[in-house]
């Protein structure tokens, strides 16, 4: 993907979290009006990774026993990918591929905070899902508490 359309998505990701951070009540309309796009989200998130891990596009095809020009095309869209595609490069980064149609409720954990969430559920033996669950919790029981709003049933 060329540095200008890059930088593009990762314009157009920007604008719609802090439009979302600051009207929450007003976001699906921001989504029925908006050229926000999940499979630009995840080449962003793959492009990333891959520069992240100091990867080429060699080096990824070669994890899927594919070409580079593959590589090429599915970053620079040059065609939509089948999941089957999408998998085996989720695969090839380290990572699992996970779709879901309530995306409004699911979370990618910042790499900022994977570290701890690891060394968090290496202490606690449990997995990461299970730790961010509670977390998610205590955080809702803080705020229902300390807000007027009536409390949120958990």
């Amino acid at each position: 993907m060329n540095k200008k359309k890059m930088e593009e998505l990762k314009r157009k990701s920007k604008k719609y979290y802090e439009f979302e951070e600051k009207n929450p009540d007003k976001i699906e309309e921001f989504e029925k009006n908006s050229e926000r796009d999940p499979l630009d989200d995840f080449i962003v998130e793959v492009i990333n990774e891959r520069l992240d891990r100091n990867l080429s596009q060699e080096d990824v095809a070669q994890k899927m026993n594919t070409k580079q020009s593959a590589i090429s095309r599915f970053e620079n869209l040059g065609r939509k990918p089948s999941y089957e595609f999408m998998e085996k490069i989720a695969n090839a980064l380290g990572g699992n591929l996970y779709l879901t149609i309530h995306g409004d409720y699911t979370l990618t954990v910042p790499k900022e905070y994977r570290e701890q969430l690891d060394l968090l559920s290496k202490q606690r033996n449990q997995n990461p899902k299970e730790i961010l669950m509670e977390l998610l919790e205590q955080g809702f029981k803080r705020i229902t508490l300390s807000d007027e709003s009536p409390a949120v049933k958990l």
